[in-house]
């Protein structure tokens, strides 16, 4: 009777849908309420024209401007990289104004190191990249980018310090006019002026260490040299046992005077024509021992010692300088640990540029986290728990904000820049969000706009879209997402989505909608297609509920679309119709279908069997399958005891969610727990089937679409940590088929690893993989991948024997014994393996550790007999699609583990020769080859034979070829990180008498004459 007045109920629902749902139309509305990365270095107010000012903000992600006014985001420069720093420029595109440009400083790995990008367009203008060509410790000679160390900029030119050069590069062209290469270390350098008259502003440059040097600036030659730092004298007991010198740190031009800041403590004025001293200030009373770094130097010998301080103080301090308006303002740092600054700023002081007397002294003795200097003259800085705001012309009248309440900081642990900003009365912070704050009352602040941060975000594929999904991290690392980003196939922004202050963490892609339930329980759909149709609907919920499932259900109405399931965490669920989101098919709670009073139900899962419209309902203890008719009765069709298991009912104990069984449909797995073990459990969505794995708690599946034992159903991988029978630690990865029953499985295919590297130290990476009969068996094989003291190999088996490795085949191997790859029992899981086709080729993923550094290689394996390696990316792969001739992945960025990024490959991308025939047969022994350069390429690495012998930016290189075939290859390596390698074959016909002849020679005067030369003068500079 109770199911019966329950049946009605369903019926009467399906009737009277707008009861239950308030249906508006809504537009997409960019807010600009949040930015994608963390903050990289000192928030700025800039004018980018005549009248418009914007709060620059930079991150590890790209440049956001936000105007301080409304307080949104306004314009955005999207970066894979860093930015260190940042400068904004008078126009260079035309002589046109007011708008103007941006030049960026960057750190990262293939990245340029200067971008200057367009203010009006936010097109790139141009790049430069700064190289130091030196030696690995495998003896390979390579450039590699090296940060900029200083900057300066005129109206026609920048100076770029880059370890031992300075660049000066035409600014509106980017083009190098000259560069100059000390010795040691450049510091620092700026223009000074035109003091030879001949019409182009000369440099200055200070350099490790001690001395300042005058340079031409039509040329780069010196034209002047001075020691200018003094010595720091060691002393023990007041006696004087040596001495260190002392470097410049700090140039600026001010005034047709040179101003040089000196590690020993001293400001000093120079003439521009000749670097002769002017006058001097000296800051520093006493610089402590610590400068010393435990060691002194007693004439040209350096001599070591112990147990040096100050007073009993181990103290280092150093002064900076900046110019502010036509004044020097002069901050001591100050720290208590060795050579790692702690930012403390006791002492702060306004020099007068030119009589170099100082204007006013102020006694901080507080720890400060930032200080920020506008050009109006207006100080700023914080102190952990306050933000304290004065003018240059008036250090008297300081403003104390007090930080604590607005931005959530107790004060206890001041470890967060701030970067204060006084803007019309108002003070702009950063504490892992940006407050515009009114401080009208100091003591109680309050916030008027607020601007949050992305974590990271998502990467979901469908059909031939990508869609992001930016997130926060929120309790207990639930991800929250706030907005979406649809890109087509290649790469081209469709549409984006920003929800402002609601968000969600429930979507689901259905019938050309992306939709998603929001934190005020409104289902909101966005047309695929068109981004202006956007509909909400209200759900029937509490404003507090929370949601278990948000998924495609089998179609209950009977029109042809599959229907939409929602599940909240009080065990109630509905039924939406797939085709009219609008319409309720059934509203109910789980244990109204199943009478079992000993059970709570409140986790539901659907299965797409054929014909019936089934699901899963779960409580902690027994799994119950139950169909509906087209009348919506409801039937019990089977029970399934968990037995000493149950389940844990929540988010987190989803482990992954993929299509194990090939059928269109994504399966679920779920983790049960009990005393002794632990058990995986996967719904079949079309099959009604329970599979069972045994697992630790650590454990990653798989999915084949192979079907190993004939028996018309897929196999899976399950890789998993644990201790074995013997109580000893060990990765196992094994193929399994759990269909046998609930309380078994059939494992087919079992490899046990007793070792780890940082790369498998868990077992989130699937180190086997199925591929095609290569050992001749009849059956398919199993690839292992697998490490060895850090080189990296595969294995392959018969899949039914586990034990005799058939077949060895060399990644990276430079120092194992063959003989010890052959033993299936040595080595650790090498890394993530996974394979694909693509124009009938099998292609491999392998993500190892090459020398320290993770590496995907994508290869074409031609059987597994000349593996050709088409592609390197730096990163670990963390998913992949392939459409047409592209390959779509996330990878695992390394710098930030909560971030992706989502690239896509050409698979069929090569590059050409321009002075190589394929068919001709070379004379030379030393050939030129040359090619041109793709965009956003960094640089490229030479392989001979498959090893690695160079790494130029260069678009040539002169080639020493051997008698016969010669296997080159050229790697690009593009600004994303990822190397794509085309393959050559250059035959060479050389006359081996006169080719021995050569080298002879060669060798002979490279030893007599050259070595030893090199041996006396030169160090290797190891990269």
């Amino acid at each position: 009777m109770k199911k019966r007045f329950y049946l009605l109920i369903l019926i009467f629902a399906s009737l009277l849908p707008n009861l239950l749902f308030m249906k508006f139309d809504v537009k997409a509305v960019i807010s600009g309420d949040f930015i994608n990365g963390q903050l990289s270095s000192n928030m700025r107010l800039e004018y980018i024209d005549n009248t418009s000012q914007f709060l620059f903000v930079p991150t590890d992600n790209g440049m956001n401007l936000i105007d301080p006014e409304s307080f949104k985001i306004e314009k955005q420069i999207n970066l894979n990289a860093k930015i260190l720093d940042y400068a904004v420029i008078d126009n260079i595109e035309s002589d046109e104004l007011p708008n103007k440009d941006l030049i960026l400083f960057l750190e990262s790995e293939n990245m340029p190191s200067v971008v200057v990008y367009s203010l009006d367009s936010l097109g790139k203008i141009w790049t430069f990249t700064t190289y130091t060509t030196g030696y690995n410790d495998q003896s390979i000679k390579m450039e590699k980018k090296t940060p900029i160390f200083d900057y300066d900029i005129n109206q026609s030119s920048v100076l770029l310090v880059s370890g031992y050069l300075l660049y000066n590069l035409d600014l509106k062209s980017g083009l190098e006019n000259w560069h100059y290469e000390y010795q040691d270390n450049i510091w620092a350098a700026t223009f000074i002026g035109d003091p030879n008259n001949d019409q182009i502003d000369d440099v200055a440059i200070s350099v490790q260490p001690t001395n300042v040097i005058g340079l031409d600036g039509l040329n780069g030659k010196v034209i002047w040299e001075k020691q200018i730092a003094k010595p720091y004298q060691v002393k023990i007991d007041n006696k004087v046992l040596g001495d260190i010198k002392t470097n410049i740190w700090d140039l600026h031009y001010l005034n047709n005077n040179l101003i040089a800041t000196g590690e020993d403590g001293y400001i000093t004025k120079l003439s521009p024509a000749d670097g002769s001293k002017i006058s001097e200030r000296k800051i520093l009373d006493e610089i402590p021992n610590l400068l010393v770094y435990q060691s002194y130097l007693e004439g040209n010998k350096l001599k070591e010692i112990s147990g040096i301080s100050n007073d009993g103080v181990n103290t280092y301090k150093i002064i900076n300088t900046r110019i502010v308006s036509e004044y020097i303002l002069v901050t001591v740092f100050e720290s208590n640990r060795l050579a790692n600054f702690t930012a403390l700023t006791p002492k702060m002081y306004l020099i007068n540029s030119s009589t170099f007397n100082v204007i006013w002294e102020m006694d901080i003795n507080k720890e400060i986290i930032d200080l920020t200097v506008n050009e109006s003259g207006d100080i700023s800085y914080f102190d952990g728990t306050k933000a304290f705001v004065f003018n240059l012309e008036d250090n008297e009248s300081v403003s104390e904000i007090l930080l604590s309440n607005p931005i959530g900081n107790d004060g206890t642990t001041p470890s967060y820049s701030v970067n204060p900003i006084l803007y019309k009365g108002n003070l702009i912070v950063n504490y892992n969000t940006i407050y515009k704050l009114n401080i009208d009352d100091p003591l109680n602040p309050s916030v008027i706009n607020t601007i949050g941060y992305f974590d990271g975000y998502d990467t979901i594929i469908e059909a031939n879209n990508f869609y992001k999904l930016f997130y926060k991290l929120g309790r207990d690392d639930l991800k929250t997402y706030y907005a979406i980003e649809c890109f087509n196939e290649i790469n081209n922004l469709l549409w984006n989505y920003e929800l402002g202050n609601s968000s969600f963490t429930k979507y689901l892609i259905i019938e050309g909608m992306f939709a998603f339930i929001n934190d005020e329980n409104k289902l909101i759909t966005i047309n695929i297609n068109d981004s202006n149709d956007v509909n909400q609907y209200l759900l029937p919920y509490e404003e507090t509920s929370k949601f278990n499932v948000f998924t495609k259900a089998p179609d209950f109405n009977n029109d042809g679309v599959l229907d939409v399931l929602i599940n909240s965490e009080d065990a109630n669920f509905i039924i939406l119709n797939g085709a009219n989101l609008n319409e309720v098919l059934i509203d109910a709670n789980l244990n109204d279908l199943v009478e079992n009073n000993d059970e709570y139900y409140n986790f539901i899962i659907p299965a797409f069997v054929e014909d019936k419209k089934e699901m899963y309902i779960l409580s902690s203890n027994i799994i119950t399958v139950v169909s509906f008719d087209d009348t919506l009765n409801v039937e019990v069709v089977d029970e399934i005891s968990l037995g000493n298991f149950s389940f844990w009912f929540n988010n987190q104990n989803i482990s992954k969610n993929d299509d194990f069984d090939n059928d269109g449909y994504n399966d679920t797995v779920l983790r049960l727990d009990s005393e002794s073990k632990n058990k995986v459990i996967i719904f079949y969505s079309s099959e009604s089937v329970v599979g069972s794995i045994d697992a630790n708690w650590d454990f990653s599946l798989y999915p084949i679409y192979e079907d190993l034992n004939d028996d018309g159903k897929y196999e899976i991988i399950v890789t998993t940590s644990g201790e074995d029978e013997f109580g000893e630690w060990h990765t196992r990865s094994e193929i399994v088929n759990p269909y046998v029953d609930f309380n078994s499985s059939d494992i087919l295919f079992v490899k046990k690893f007793y070792e780890g590297n940082e790369l498998t130290y868990n077992s989130q990476f699937k180190p086997l993989t199925i591929i095609d009969d290569v050992t001749g068996d009849g059956k398919k094989d199993v690839l292992v991948l697998v490490d060895r003291w850090g080189e990296t190999y595969l294995q392959f088996y018969s899949l039914d024997d586990s034990i005799t490795v058939k077949k060895v085949v060399p990644l990276n191997i430079s120092y194992i014994n063959k003989n010890d790859m052959q033993n299936s029992k040595i080595g650790s899981p090498g890394g993530y393996i996974d394979t694909f086709k693509h124009d009938e080729d099998m292609y491999g993923i392998f993500t190892i550790i090459n020398h320290g550094t993770v590496t995907t290689k994508i290869m074409r394996m031609n059987n597994f007999v000349n593996m050709e390696n088409v592609i390197n990316i730096n990163g670990v792969i963390h998913s992949f699609e392939i459409h047409d001739d592209k390959l779509f992945y996330e990878l695992f960025n390394k710098k930030n583990e909560a971030n992706f990024i989502t690239n896509t490959l050409e698979l069929d991308h090569l590059m050409t020769l321009n002075n190589y025939e394929k068919d001709k047969r070379y004379k030379s022994a030393n050939l030129l080859i040359k090619w041109d350069k793709f965009p956003d390429v960094s640089t490229y690495r030479i392989y001979v034979d498959g090893k690695l012998v160079e790494i130029t930016s260069s678009c040539q290189i002169n080639l020493l070829l051997s008698d016969g075939i010669n296997n080159i290859s050229i790697g690009e390596v593009f600004e994303n990180g990822v190397e794509q390698i085309t393959y050559f074959e250059i035959t060479a016909d050389i006359d081996d008498s006169n080719y021995n002849y050569i080298i002879y020679t060669v060798l002979l005067l490279i030893g007599v004459f050259i070595l030893p030369m090199k041996i006396i003068k030169y160090r290797r500079r190891e990269l």
